[in-house]
This record gives C-alpha cells, structure tokens and sequence, in this order.
C-alpha cells in the first residue's frame, strides 16, 4: 500500500545470509548492493591466546582455565588475591565469559558437566526453544549467570558489552566465524580477550584464522600442565554423570538427532 512514487526502500543486515540475497529478486528495479567486507577483522583491543592441548583431556583444561581465570561475580573476588596474582606477572579473574562450542549437544554436554563440577552456566543453541533460548540470554545479559556456553547462533546479532573473556572450545572452520565469535568481546572500546583451544588436530584451522586476520595468536602462559592433571579425575567422572544425567533426559546427542529429523519430516510434510 505504500506509494510507488518517491519511495526509497533500503534494506540492512548483518550478515549477507542466502534468504536475504534471494530478497533482491522481490525488487521491481535492479537494487544496488553494497557490503562492508573490511568488517571481517579483530579489533586492536582484543587479546588473542591459544593453549596448545592433547585432545582427550579438553574439558580438564576448560574447568581448570574457568577455576583459574573465571569468570567469578565481583563480590567474590579477593582483592589482594587478585593483586598478588598481578603483581607476579598473571592475570586478574574475568567477571564474564561465553563459551563456543561446534554442536549443539557438545554445548549441552559442557553445560551439565559444569553444573555438575558446581560452576554455574546457561546454555544457548539452536535446538532449545524460543522462550529457554530468550531466558537462557536474558539470564547472562543481566548478570544473573556470568557465564554462557553457546553455538554459533549466539555469535552474531548479540550486543552484550560486558564479556569480558571468549573461549573457542571448538576452534571454527570458518575464520569468519570466529571474527564474529569473538566480536563478542572488545565492544565499544573496551578491551576484550579470546582464548582459543587448540588440539593436534586444529593447527590448519588455527593457521587459517591468523591468515585471515593478520596477526598471530599469542601462548597462554596462566594455565600449567600439572595443575591440569590435578583435576583429571574430578572431571571425568563430572562428565560421566553429565551424560548419565543427558541420557536420561533425552538431552544427549542421539536424542537430539532423533528430535532434529523430526522436525524435518515435519516441515516437509
């Protein structure tokens, strides 16, 4: 109903997503098209690590990291402490992280297993509904929960200025998206800091996100092998009882791929 005459219609996104390209062929006129592709980079701000891991032992060193770095709620964090730790050349404990995991139920998993090992976390991916996926983010955004692990579905489109910390549990296949994982961090001129796990089978990923961005990761130095093995146990058997505990919910990855292709036949009937 809007008038054909002296009317401008513009359109922003984002991302340049195959719905919106498809948008172009509504035009009645061909549309001019213009995309920013000096986004695709990291912010000067932004303090990009690496720990240099052996695969199996992944989720020791994710417990061991938020034990040692955080994220821990203001009121909880001992001054001196945190000056003694300083002043011998280490970090201060981050008050807020998120936590980006390749699949759904590997971020389900890390989730529970945190729960279980007393580490409080919300979760946010594609297969929880639209009201758990709001709660779960509105939970973080008003710092009810300080930590959040999450897909990508929680990469782009979010403005939460206070993460103070991201951590590539999965390192991506895409460097863009891992631009935009860690564009969580280092908004709005703040600094921000990523840190990036990286097994012996992540090194070509890691190569090519470096390339991609033009600058090298640094060596996380706060985080030391024995320390690490220290939790060994405690971890695994918090993991054990994660996936008890998914398994009989209906919550594992099994389950989710049951439920997926469901929803599929379903769209397509």
């Amino acid at each position: 109903r809007l008038p054909k005459k002296n009317r401008q219609t513009l359109l922003f996104s984002a991302t340049m997503s195959y719905n919106v390209r498809q948008s172009q062929t509504l035009a009645v006129q061909e549309p001019f098209v213009w995309t920013n592709d000096e986004g695709e980079t990291t912010v000067d701000l932004l303090t990009q690590e690496y720990l240099f891991i052996p695969v199996n032992v992944k989720p020791t060193y994710l417990f061991k990291i938020l034990d040692r770095l955080g994220p821990k709620h203001e009121d909880d964090i001992d001054e001196e402490e945190e000056a003694e730790i300083i002043r011998k050349g280490g970090k201060r404990r981050y008050k807020s992280a998120i936590i980006f995991t390749s699949t759904c139920a590997q971020c389900q998993l890390l989730n529970q297993m945190l729960l279980e090992l007393r580490i409080q976390s919300s979760s946010l991916h594609s297969q929880m509904s639209q009201r758990r996926r709001f709660a779960a983010l509105g939970k973080f955004k008003s710092g009810q929960t300080s930590l959040l692990i999450a897909t990508d579905v929680a990469s782009r489109g979010l403005d939460i200025p206070q993460v103070e910390l991201v951590i590539n549990y999965d390192i991506p296949r895409n460097a863009a998206d891992y631009i935009h994982r860690v564009g969580r961090t280092a908004r709005a001129g703040r600094k921000g800091n990523a840190l990036s796990l990286v097994s012996q089978y992540d090194i070509e990923l890691v190569q090519n996100v470096e390339k991609h961005v033009g600058r090298k990761m640094e060596e996380c130095k706060d985080v030391k092998e024995d320390e690490v093995l220290l939790s060994l146990n405690k971890v695994t058997k918090a993991m054990r009882s994660a996936k008890i505990f998914l398994a009989e919910n209906e919550m594992d990855e099994e389950s989710m791929k049951r439920k997926k292709q469901k929803r599929q036949r379903m769209q397509q009937r």
